[in-house]
Formats: C-alpha cells, structure tokens, sequence
C-alpha cells in the first residue's frame, strides 16, 4: 500500500507519540514480563475483537471463508514458519492460550471476560520483532490464486483494527485525508493497496471473464485496485511465482 501504507504510518506515529509519556511513566513503576521475557509482542485484544466485528458484518465479502485467521509475519512481511512462536490472552486475571500453526497463523476466540478486562494479545516474542495481520482465504483455491472479494475483507478488517488502535482524532483526520470512513474502497488520490506472497512472483494478473489487467509489483508484494468497483468480489489475482 504505497500512499495509504505510509498514511498509515504516519497515524500509527501520531498514536505513538500520544502514548510514549504514558508508557515512560508506566515502566518506571513496572517491567512487563513474560516467562523471563521483557517487553513482549502485545496487541489490544479489543482491537482484534474489532477486527472480528468487521469480519463478520462485511462477511458477505468472502461468504465461503468460516473463519477469520490472522497470520504472524516479520515487519517486512515475510512469512513466519517458527515452531515455537506461543500466543495467549492475558490480563491480571485472565490467562487464554491461543494454539498457533506451524504456519505461523491462529484464530482469535472471542470472550467477554477479555474484553471487559481490556485483556492483550501477548506472544513469547520482543516488541516491534512481528506483525500480525489478517488472513481471509477461500478454500480450494490454489496457491498462486487469490480471490479479490477475500483480498478486500482482510483491508477491512485491518482497517477496523487499526481504528480501535489510534486515537479519535486521528481516524477523523484520515477520514478527511481519503475523502471517505472506508478506507479500503477510497477513490481519492493516489491510493494503493499491496498484498505480500509467500514466495517471490514475477508477475501477478487481475482477472474475471475474459478481462485481463496486470498488475504492479514491489519486490513480492503485488498492489490491487480494491477500490475499482468495476472488478467484482469474484475476480482472482493470478500469481505468477519465480522458478
């Protein structure tokens, strides 16, 4: 996502910077610590749970997708395959172990109890060392296919994580930055939204009928006009891997 990825820095360091006071005070009074290790991988159960009501209300998106996945990758969207990646739910009085693939991908359960205790997703990891992001993928398709309609649920259910993360005023910005809330479906300037492959690609096509229409690439991230309403939900990205 070239435009909105950096648009979507820029929130992330606006939210950053509202918070660093607080979490400077905050460790002068207390080290976080996870089975000996200082300042684990975390992320605001509430803001996943966001994800998940985004899933669910834009389902109609991917209808043969059952469930929401989230996959966990390096902060270069390189895929994870590391077998001893462990993941819970945690506040005071709340400890949910969450089983994680040897993929590197996990479902989030819902509960109440979490979100009422403002429970995080807490992994056995250093910060800043992984990102999660969602996954949506119909199933049956190949490898080198992804479907168009999946290829826009998970942005919305990104978009809907990250809303729960920033600040109020922020989103509000954003919102008149890209001219709309949908931040996924944005017509205003020169916004794009790139998917990363778990292997290099050298080439990627948009298709659905006999329409064609080949797409941009960055390294093994492929951008998609998610946007462009004229291709249908039922449309595929056509992956062409390197041999």
């Amino acid at each position: 996502m070239r435009l909105f990825a950096a648009a979507l820095l820029g929130l992330s360091l606006c939210a950053g910077v509202a918070a660093k006071d607080k979490r400077d005070k905050d460790e002068d009074m207390a080290t976080v610590e996870v089975d000996g290790l200082r300042n684990p991988q975390m992320k605001s159960y509430r803001a996943v749970w966001a994800g998940l009501d985004a899933f669910d209300s834009e389902h109609a998106l991917a209808p043969a997708v059952q469930q929401l996945r989230f996959r966990i990758g390096t902060k270069d969207d390189k895929y994870v395959t590391e077998r001893d990646i462990t993941l819970r739910i945690a506040s005071d009085d709340l400890n949910i172990p969450v089983p994680v693939t040897t993929e590197g991908s996990f479902v989030v359960p819902r509960s109440r109890a979490a979100f009422d205790a403002s429970a995080d997703l807490i992994f056995n990891r250093r910060a800043g060392q992984y990102q999660v992001a969602p996954e949506v993928r119909t199933p049956g398709l190949p490898e080198n296919m992804r479907r168009l309609g999946d290829l826009r649920l998970e942005c919305k259910v990104a978009v809907a994580i990250v809303k729960e993360e920033i600040p109020g005023w922020i989103a509000l910005l954003a919102n008149v930055f890209l001219g709309t809330t949908d931040w996924c479906m944005t017509t205003k300037g020169d916004v794009e939204f790139s998917y990363p492959t778990e292997r290099p690609v050298t080439g990627a096509v948009l298709a659905y009928g006999d329409r064609r229409a080949r797409l941009r690439l960055n390294g093994a991230d492929y951008k998609v006009p998610l946007a462009d309403r004229s291709w249908p939900d039922e449309a595929m990205v056509l992956l062409e891997f390197a041999q």
